[in-house]
């Protein structure tokens, strides 16, 4: 029997818009372009597991979906970071049919939070972790949960990607946490 394997992320905000550096311009932000598109590095002892077909990526979501078209991904997202990512995708020229979104509340308590990570956790054998671009307490949550699974099932998880920022909105390197479990 296959196991089931999945690619999880925490949805962030970073967009297709950016500060409009013309302050004459009433407008406060402006389309990204293509140059506007962070550089993203991988580790060496990664490469194994996480070979991106481009460089280039608006945030680590279109990387991962670019990459990862052979995995289920499941996005945490809040209703805002789910509209904003659906955006990315179409401005990558990126679509993957096997994108599945769990929706949580920013607002919710941390226990129903931290359910709601358990939960997709449990629905997988094996598993891949992005925290890169995670905002308030979901990384923290997220944490506690995959120590609780590495107890449980040493194997399962493969990685926690975490994008290393170099250079702010223009260079990262993807590292991989995992040795911290």
């Amino acid at each position: 029997m296959s196991k089931k394997k999945a690619v999880i992320t925490i949805l962030g905000l970073i967009s297709t818009t950016k500060k409009n550096p013309d302050k004459t311009q009433v407008s406060e932000f402006i389309p990204k372009a293509q140059e506007d598109k962070a550089l993203y590095e991988v580790e060496e002892n990664l490469k194994s597991l996480l070979n991106p077909p481009k460089a280039n990526y608006i945030n680590m979501f279109p990387l991962l979906v670019d990459t990862f078209q052979d995995r289920k991904i499941v996005a945490i997202s809040t209703t805002q970071s789910e509209k904003i990512q659906k955006d990315v995708l179409i401005f990558e020229n990126l679509s993957h049919t096997n994108i599945e979104y769990k929706s949580i509340n920013e607002n919710e308590d941390y226990h129903s939070t931290f359910a709601t990570i358990n939960q997709v956790l449990n629905d997988y054998d094996k598993v891949i972790i992005d925290l890169s671009h995670g905002f308030r307490h979901f990384p923290l949550l997220t944490l506690i949960a995959l120590l609780v699974q590495n107890i449980k099932d040493t194997d399962k998880i493969e990685a926690i990607l975490f994008a290393q920022e170099i250079e702010k909105d223009k260079k990262y390197k993807i590292i991989n946490l995992i040795e911290y479990l």
